[in-house]
């Protein structure tokens, strides 16, 4: 092949296809989309349109489990596991757990923090409730989590509630699990 026919070749292999009109979306290193245009500049790509929040209310989760609770002289102790079943990076997540006693009471509070949980991967944490046997707690209240980094969400844009919306609860046999409402 002459240079003339490689050119003709690379335009319609390469440059044509750019050409028409169309959209290329990239993820940023800091999982922020933007979406690359032909005919115009490039604009950022609102990432709830991507997690379906704009239709129905649905939006990407990840899953939190309690796994196992285990009773340490006067202490229980509470093996939580965080798995990332959404298509990005969860960069740093901090929920808090109450530990509810009878009556509804609040006996203590104690916070996990998860980060750098790529997509399909988990973290195990064990929180401790100490001066109280596993039997007395009824339940965890899982509420908090602020500053969060995960997807679309940062620290200065993150509010409690739309970092906990991030997180699906998982039906425990160990111990009644709820997020706060």
């Amino acid at each position: 092949m002459n240079r003339t026919s490689n050119l003709f070749l690379y335009f319609l292999v390469v440059l044509l296809p750019l050409s028409v009109h169309g959209e290329i979306p990239v993820t940023l290193p800091d999982d922020q989309q933007i979406s690359l245009e032909t005919d115009q500049p490039n604009r950022h790509v609102d990432n709830s349109d991507r997690t379906g929040s704009a239709v129905g209310g649905n939006i990407e989760q990840a899953t939190l489990f309690v796994d196992r609770k285990m009773e340490r002289g006067n202490s229980c102790n509470f093996t939580l596991r965080l798995r990332n079943t959404t298509s990005f990076r969860i960069r740093n997540v901090v929920p808090q757990f109450s530990a509810i006693i009878q009556n509804n009471v609040v006996f203590a509070t104690i916070s996990a923090e998860f980060f750098e949980i790529g997509p399909s991967s988990e973290q195990e944490r064990t929180i401790r409730f100490r001066g109280i046997s596993c039997g007395k707690i009824l339940g965890l209240k899982v509420h908090g989590a602020n500053n969060c980094r995960m997807g679309s969400l940062n620290r200065s844009t993150a509010t409690s509630l739309e970092c906990l919306r991030r997180i699906r609860i998982s039906e425990s046999t160990v111990v009644n699990v709820f997020k706060e409402k």
